[in-house]
């Protein structure tokens, strides 16, 4: 009866970590993107070789910057990085990341032995938004006409006021902006450290968050420098709310702005700064055991 059991044993020493819990998602459809995983040989005889290939496409509209894979689910396998990170990836630009497999000795095994590998990727990236303020009279019945867009990545920045427009009754007048950052992507907000080990503290952490507001706002509350007729507020990561369930956080700016006696529209501006981890589809490779 032992005898039996010896190979169930085995399995989970080989196999390891191939029953780790994966990332809920695949890949984003935005930002830095897995356009596809392959081995040139998917089932590898005892200490057989061969490659695997990661495929990679930046379609969003920042750079991507220390980007870095590795993989999952190897067990017993052997995986040596050929190439595995970059410095920068540009917008538009693609890339290939390699490992060289070597398939385990599986003693005591009958059967073929499947491994379940997954590659995570984690780079940098930026988002970006804009949007037009539209402040007015207290006496002014139109809308002026106003705008907004941002930039194509993992994170949607958006931004809104509370009053729209802003009527300004009085000397002084307090709004607030809103400043939406949501994760539109199929990962995750992640960091690898510097050794390779992702820091957990930081998960859903968005790095820094910039606003740019014309010079004659006050945003008292705020730390700010002035540069070229703009009020610029730097927020670190502690400042700023975790995103809630890996989906979105809300920040909330306040603003005074002194009464006008014409219509405006001041245009502001918002970049976000953070880490993305994305997760290729599992691919299975199997080796045959010791005959």
């Amino acid at each position: 009866m032992k005898a039996r059991y010896v190979p169930i044993l085995l399995i989970f020493l080989v196999l390891g970590c191939v029953q780790e819990e994966k990332p809920q998602v695949n890949v984003t459809e935005d930002g830095l993107i897995i356009t596809g995983v392959s081995v040139g040989i998917s089932e590898l005889m005892p200490e057989e070789r061969t490659n695997l290939d990661l495929f990679l496409s930046n379609v969003g509209d920042s750079e991507a910057r220390d980007v870095r894979a590795i993989l999952t689910g190897l067990g017993s396998m052997e995986a040596t990085p050929i190439k595995n990170q970059l410095d920068e990836l540009e917008k538009g630009g693609s890339d290939v990341f390699s490992w060289d497999l070597k398939a385990p000795r599986l003693e005591g095994f009958t059967t073929d032995v499947p491994f379940n590998l997954q590659a995570l990727v984690y780079y940098m990236y930026n988002s970006t938004a804009w949007a037009d303020i539209a402040i007015v009279p207290a006496d002014y019945v139109e809308m002026p006409e106003v705008k907004n867009g941002t930039s194509s990545g993992p994170l949607r920045i958006s931004v809104e006021q509370s009053m729209k427009p802003v009527r300004t009754y009085k000397e002084t007048t307090q709004f607030s902006l809103r400043i939406d950052i949501e994760n539109v992507g199929g990962g995750t907000i992640s960091y690898l450290d510097e050794n390779w080990v992702e820091n957990s503290a930081r998960a859903n952490r968005v790095e820094f968050l910039m606003v740019k507001v014309p010079i004659w706002w006050d945003v008292g509350e705020y730390e700010v420098s002035e540069k070229g007729g703009w009020k610029i507020i730097n927020l670190k990561e502690e400042e700023i709310p975790r995103l809630t369930g890996g989906r979105k956080a809300t920040l909330f700016i306040p603003v005074e702005v002194t009464q006008v006696d014409a219509p405006l529209v001041e245009r502001i501006y918002v970049e976000v700064g953070y880490g993305y981890k994305v997760a290729s589809d599992p691919l299975t490779v199997v080796v045959k055991p010791v005959t």
